[in-house]
């Protein structure tokens, strides 16, 4: 741990020597200005639930009005057979060079008032002059620096790796990890760690709301900092290798964590509570070859994760002196 300290403290160091060599700053940034409508209707006399205007429910007609469709289309519902809607948002991409070795880029938007997710203002749903449509928020922001061991990353930043079939970081996928990526000729070898992380429960679709290892109240810990509610172990390593056309690389991640009673904050939900320990690996093979006239991509991606349970104290009860039953639904002693 003390070597740790001392390495970690060093590389600080260093990056602020080389900061304090810069002799001017430079900004750039780019961006997009959307302006979207949108319209879904149904066509024919029925719609997804049947025939519109008809309620098939045990009330008395309370949902008539209501038609909707498959797939979740601008929320779901309509009393008409479609709906429509006007939407615009800014994104501006930050890079501001300290030097010619180190930048920080980010991304800020501009969208609907409130929402952290990726979202767009709808039109007249905040009107008049001193009414805010936004508060600003940046949906990332990272740093790099060029130095004699290779590049070091941290922040939030897109993570894309291959043709993007699992890693996709053009459309919501991002990755926070301490990275140092060492360029030898045509290879990049990449190794990566997180000292302190919480795993989203998808980890490769993550623009939805609180997906992440949840904060109180629905956290049974009563800290969601506690070292048990976090992961062990989640380095990870790629190496790529581009040479005119082509173009290959690896990339694999592992994580574990451990969950146990101790993560239930009522006694009579600890002793029913089931150990369970998890380990899981990812990764991705990616080709790609283009000559300006043949080009040929293929990818190969895998997801492994093996949970193994323990019994309860309940359980464990039940087994030895038969007073108590075992809790429904849970399992033996282990399991994947």
């Amino acid at each position: 741990m003390k070597f740790a300290r001392l390495t970690v403290v060093a590389i600080l160091l260093s990056l602020l020597l080389m900061l304090g060599s810069s002799l001017a700053w430079e900004f750039s940034m780019e961006g997009e200005v959307l302006w979207k409508n949108r319209f879904v209707g149904q066509l024919g006399s029925r719609g997804f639930f049947g025939k519109y205007d008809l309620d098939n429910s045990s009330t008395p007609g309370n949902f008539a009005s209501v038609n909707g469709w498959a797939g979740g289309k601008l929320n779901d519902l309509s009393s008409s057979s479609g709906a429509a809607d006007q939407v615009m948002e800014t994104n501006v991409l930050t890079d501001l060079r300290l030097n010619p070795a180190m930048r920080l880029r980010g991304e800020y938007r501009i969208g609907a008032f409130g929402d952290p997710i990726a979202s767009s203002y709808t039109n007249s749903t905040s009107p008049g002059v001193q009414v805010a449509i936004s508060e600003g928020q940046w949906t990332m922001w990272w740093f790099s620096a060029q130095t004699p061991w290779g590049i070091v990353t941290y922040g939030k930043r897109p993570f894309k790796f291959g043709c993007g079939l699992q890693y996709n970081g053009a459309e919501d996928l991002t990755i926070e990890s301490l990275l140092l990526v060492a360029p030898t000729g045509p290879f990049r070898i990449g190794i990566g760690f997180y000292p302190w992380r919480q795993q989203p429960d998808n980890p490769f679709r993550q623009n939805q709301p609180n997906n992440s290892f949840p904060g109180p109240p629905d956290n049974p810990y009563f800290n969601p900092l506690d070292i048990n509610a976090v992961l062990a172990v989640s380095p990870m390593v790629f190496v790529t290798y581009d040479a005119g056309p082509l173009s290959v690389g690896i990339v694999t991640e592992y994580f574990s964590y451990h969950r146990g009673p101790e993560s239930q904050r009522l006694q009579i939900a600890r002793v029913a509570f089931p150990t369970s320990d998890i380990v899981s690996t990812d990764g991705g093979i990616f080709l790609k070859y283009c000559n300006g006239r043949y080009f040929f991509n293929a990818e190969l991606d895998w997801i492994n994760k093996t949970t193994k349970f323990q019994r309860s104290l309940l359980q464990n009860a039940s087994k030895t002196d038969g007073r108590h039953l075992p809790v429904k639904g849970s399992r033996g002693d282990s399991g994947d």
